[in-house]
């Protein structure tokens, strides 16, 4: 299954904007993307299959989550995620 650079820059950024701590998390979003186009039947990862996992590996991964111990999320969060993906 290919990746597309479009693509895994989109991870990047995503990692960049919501200041993602770890290690990799643009690759694991790309892999969960990837996984997600496989169950779809797909042959390419498009951004739409980042969209769609992008929220379950951010989403646990942001500092304010490891400071707390608790997983804020909302609804301009959501909104950012498709902001850097679509440019929008």
């Amino acid at each position: 299954m290919t990746i597309s650079r479009q693509v895994v820059e989109s991870c990047v950024k995503l990692t960049q904007e919501f200041k993602i701590e770890g290690n990799r998390g643009d690759y694991l979003i790309a892999l969960a993307a990837r996984a997600y186009a496989a169950l779809q039947g797909a042959k390419q990862v498009i951004i739409k299959d980042v969209e769609a996992v992008a929220r379950l590996i951010v989403q646990h991964r942001r500092p304010e989550v490891l400071q707390s111990n608790q997983m804020p999320w909302s609804e301009k969060d959501d909104e950012l995620i498709t902001q850097i993906l679509y440019g929008d």
